[in-house]
């Protein structure tokens, strides 16, 4: 099938003394590499130690070019939803000090 990498994630170490190892195809043959960034789809791997769907664990996870961590999907709604708190918090004391000032935001036009 000519798979320009595979991976080996070996968590507990059963295959060898390393928990990630990369492979890449050169010419007819694989060949383990030490780079962890993958050129052929622009992405990289690195192993993260933190918590995903409530464990606490080693993960492997998907990398920029610079070795930091890409957010998972979740990770990217956390995000999205902590802004928009924010967001709405800043418009209710914005909507406050416009009460304060006499002006009543709701007869605002936008």
């Amino acid at each position: 099938m000519r798979i320009s990498y595979y991976i080996i994630y070996d968590r507990a170490q059963h295959i060898s003394d390393r928990s990630l190892r990369i492979f890449e195809l050169r010419g007819r043959y694989y060949q383990e590499t030490q780079n962890p960034w993958l050129e052929q789809v622009e992405l990289g791997l690195t192993l993260w130690q933190g918590t995903f769907e409530n464990r606490e664990d080693q993960w492997l996870r998907w990398c920029n070019q610079n070795n930091q961590v890409l957010p998972t999907g979740d990770e990217l709604a956390q995000v999205a939803e902590n802004r928009a708190q924010q967001a709405e918090s800043h418009a209710q004391k914005l909507a406050a000090k416009l009460r304060e000032l006499g002006v009543n935001p709701d007869d605002i036009e936008t």
